[in-house]
């Protein structure tokens, strides 16, 4: 109670919020505390959402609305599903995936950064149309359901499949909201809706059963359905929420304003035509009218059918899905398992096979001087045993960087002037800074360890084979 009067009288200048209880009803507070401290206090009753709703929310922003030039298979999405049922529905698990999905996504398929280019504009000419040009050249071959040659006219045509290729998935995207929005009253979750969408055997497999319970589409068929037994009155804000969906796909708004028109005229129709006595026994049976099926519904129905035969291809089946779409479900798998020191190893002994640059040999038996510093000292550290002297791998490593015969050139000239001795010794700083860096890097990542009082010319091993 000293605490309520002390905070009201600090409210006016610094805002106070008390959070009480986890499931306190409002008369709980009246129950423990003196109505003098009640006076100062101002109830409020706040619900948050369930890990559903919020999952729901995640799975609209990141995979649904503006879309980024980022989407996932079935199989992502079911594993997704499933990852996300088997944490006992925790919300950071599945915002987890999505932001591992995301990273490995970008990181191996350079051409989904132009997504947001064509986003702005679709038309390229110049230097845009020459860099474009650059760049598809260069990761062509990252895309296999894109064949043929990349000569001006094969870019070209890959140009308008990836202008196409955005545009169809923002339609994807409309469609599949529209059917969330119309399945919201049978509580289905976004997931569940979205795993049938990416389905590429749901369009193969045939019309959809509307009363399926186990069939595949049963949750697009439990959304038309429902859209058959709608009331009117919970129509017009289906109909609202469409129409915020779609407005930024004209084809798919306009087919929506025309429902709205039409549920309009049938409203001024009916009120029209019929007299006092038939609106009051229509106001007794309104609940008959409710449950029932009209024309209206089912041509919301057939706006509905139009939007899946439309527009909800999935996107495993359309070219050049590789660059929008991630699909590699067993890559996930192991980053979400959780073996950081075994991946480290593994990128550290095949750095070229990631970077895949034009400097280093494709061979991954010849060290070159142009390789990552921290990758060359992982290589050599794999010649050596249990414990690596430091001497005899800085060698190493400074020989790698100082070819032989550059050094034995370098050493002739010291001889005979001055100022080459003082680049030797520049180089040899260098040299030195970048294998204690490299050092640093892998102390750092847990693969080598210091000796503190015996040997500290030396540092010990802790990771072993891959």
């Amino acid at each position: 109670m000293k605490l309520g009067f002390i905070y009201s009288e600090w409210v006016v200048k610094i805002p106070v919020i008390l959070i009480i209880g986890v499931a306190t009803t409002l008369d709980a507070p009246g129950e423990m505390l003196h109505f003098k401290a009640l006076q100062c206090l101002r109830l409020c009753k706040f619900i948050l959402q369930s890990p559903v709703e919020r999952m729901n929310a995640v799975v609209e922003t990141v995979l649904l609305k503006n879309c980024s030039g980022f989407s996932i298979s079935h199989k992502v999405a079911v594993f997704l599903k499933n990852y996300f049922d088997n944490r006992d529905g925790t919300l950071s698990s599945l915002i987890r995936a999505l932001k591992i999905a995301c990273a490995q996504h970008f990181s191996t398929e350079p051409l989904s950064c132009m997504l947001k280019v064509f986003d702005e504009q679709e038309t390229f000419h110049g230097e845009q149309f020459d860099f474009q040009h650059q760049v598809i050249s260069a990761c062509e071959w990252t895309i296999p359901s894109t064949r043929g040659k990349m000569d001006e006219e094969g870019i070209q045509k890959l140009v308008n499949a990836l202008t196409e290729l955005k545009k169809m998935q923002g339609r994807w995207s409309v469609a599949v909201l529209c059917l969330y929005e119309a399945a919201k009253c049978r509580q289905v979750n976004l997931l569940d809706l979205l795993c049938e969408a990416l389905d590429p055997d749901l369009l193969a497999s045939g019309p959809l059963d509307c009363h399926a319970t186990s069939t595949k589409g049963r949750y697009i068929s439990q959304a038309i359905q429902n859209v058959r037994e709608l009331s009117e009155a919970m129509f017009v804000n289906l109909i609202k929420s469409w129409e915020k969906h779609t407005i930024a796909i004209p084809e798919i708004h306009g087919k929506v304003k025309d429902l709205q028109y039409i549920l309009k005229f049938e409203n001024y129709k009916r009120r029209k035509v019929e007299s006092p006595i038939m609106s009051k026994k229509r106001s007794q049976n309104q609940a008959n009218v409710i449950g029932g099926s009209n024309a209206f519904n089912e041509t919301a129905v057939n706006f509905l059918e139009c939007l899946i035969n439309d527009f909800m291809q999935p996107l495993e089946c359309v070219a050049s899905h590789e660059i929008v779409c991630f699909k590699n479900v067993e890559k996930l798998k192991a980053a979400l398992a959780g073996d950081p020191r075994r991946q480290i190893q593994v990128d550290l002994l095949g750095s070229r096979r990631i970077l895949q640059c034009s400097c280093c040999p494709r061979d991954g038996g010849i060290l070159c001087p142009s390789m990552q510093d921290t990758s060359i000292m992982y290589i050599l550290s794999q010649e050596h045993g249990d414990l690596i002297n430091l001497y005899d791998w800085y060698q190493s490593f400074k020989s790698i960087l100082l070819p032989p015969s550059e050094g034995k050139q370098k050493t002739k000239q010291t001889k005979k002037k001055k100022n080459a001795n003082e680049d030797e010794e520049l180089s040899e700083v260098t040299i030195q800074a970048r294998f204690c860096r490299a050092v640093r890097e892998l102390q750092i990542t847990g693969l080598l360890r210091m000796q503190r009082k015996r040997r500290p010319d030396h540092l010990q091993r802790v990771a072993f084979g891959v």
